[in-house]
């Protein structure tokens, strides 16, 4: 029988613990990651990889545990992973897949939900064996790995950790209640800065990520950039919040008033990314081009949800930035683990997204790694 290949994304910490068990001394453990490799193999499923899940991997303190994990991956049968849009041999991620969608959107004019997954999944993929990506005897491609890894470290840390805070408490208030809040002179603001930094210090080491080193310098070098920021930009010193967020590219029509500050600095984060995108793709549509992208791109929505739903957990986690950029691949592979937390928000997205709920895509929870197979097959079988 001619089996039809099928993808399963796994969870990074998965991957991590079947490495592990690779590389174990105990018989037992060595023998359940070869049998997982082996059934996988007999059922047609390709690992998919993508950027994230190496950056997560590779970034171990220990160089010799990160060693061992991109051997283990050297050692899988059958791999596929997201082709760059840049067409390099290299694994692409989340951003490659948000540029086919916008692709789809803006060049082919497509709307329909199923009919932007079909064309975005097109060439999608690239696929082979571990040893075409993760050269056993290749000291320059680990090298080049294990380097972006470790240096994305510190910096997902820093990221996750600014992300989770709420600077005054605004981020529930609405745009309407934002605009009869008192104006600030410079003086009364070159003064708050260091209250600000103070604050935001606190905070850092409160429900910053546990891993952050120097809340402190991150603070400040944070602090300073927004003020300068408002001191530069009148519409901020001035309080004209609509010129604010229409300067950063946010199409007028997606606001209103009953908006909250945090929804609204939301659409202008997504505006900054997919901005390089819109402005090569979108150039003969005309003013519209970025509100078509930010309401059909369905993948690129999907994940900011997840980042809003990250906020209200206790503590920042670099982690959440990962699990945010591997959800990007859940309508693109046929199964996806992945950890807990995600499993609750996407229970939770279809309760009260009609979309997701009609179009899910077949998520299953990560567990022990001798479940693995049975949960697989599980999640197969309510895609087929």
């Amino acid at each position: 029988m001619i089996l039809s290949p099928k993808y399963v994304a796994l969870d990074t910490a998965t991957l991590a613990n079947w490495s592990r068990y690779h590389w174990s001394s105990k018989h037992e453990e060595h023998c359940l990651a070869k049998s997982i490799r082996n059934d996988l193999q007999d059922r047609g499923i390709y690992i998919a990889l993508s950027y994230s899940h190496l950056t997560e991997l590779f970034q171990h303190e220990d160089g010799e545990v990160a060693k061992q994990r991109f051997l283990f991956l050297n050692l899988l049968p059958m791999i596929a992973w997201v082709r760059p849009r840049d067409h390099s041999w290299f694994v692409g991620g989340s951003v490659d897949v948000f540029y086919r969608e916008i692709r789809a959107i803006l060049h082919d004019g497509l709307r329909d939900k199923n009919s932007i997954v079909i064309k975005t999944r097109e060439n999608l993929w690239e696929t082979g064996v571990g040893e075409d990506m993760f050269q056993r005897d290749n000291v320059e491609v680990w090298d080049l790995m294990r380097n972006w890894a470790i240096e994305s470290r510190q910096r997902d840390f820093q990221i996750s950790s600014i992300g989770h805070l709420d600077f005054g408490h605004l981020r529930n208030v609405t745009l309407q209640k934002a605009r009869l809040l008192p104006k600030r002179s410079l003086h009364e603001i070159s003064n708050f800065k260091k209250l600000f930094q103070l604050q935001m210090q606190n905070e850092l080491l409160l429900t910053g990520d546990a891993r952050l080193v120097d809340a402190s310098g991150l603070a400040k070098s944070f602090s300073d950039q927004i003020f300068e920021d408002v001191i530069e930009d009148s519409a901020l010193l001035n309080g004209d919040l609509s010129s604010v967020y229409l300067s950063r590219g946010v199409p007028a029509s997606m606001v209103s008033e009953q908006m909250t500050i945090g929804e609204i600095g939301e659409l202008c984060a997504r505006c900054k990314q997919l901005e390089p995108f819109v402005k090569e793709l979108g150039c003969n549509i005309g003013e519209n081009a970025m509100e078509l992208a930010l309401r059909y791109s369905f993948t690129h929505r999907l994940t900011w949800l997840l980042s809003r739903w990250q906020q209200g957990l206790p503590k920042a986690s670099a982690s959440n930035l990962g699990d945010g950029h591997l959800l990007a691949l859940s309508h693109y592979v046929d199964a996806m683990e992945v950890d807990k937390r995600t499993m609750a928000f996407i229970k939770q997205v279809k309760r009260f997204d009609e979309e997701f709920d009609r179009q899910c895509f077949h998520a299953f929870s990560s567990g022990e790694l001798s479940t693995l197979i049975d949960r697989i097959d599980r999640a197969l079988s309510n895609s087929a």
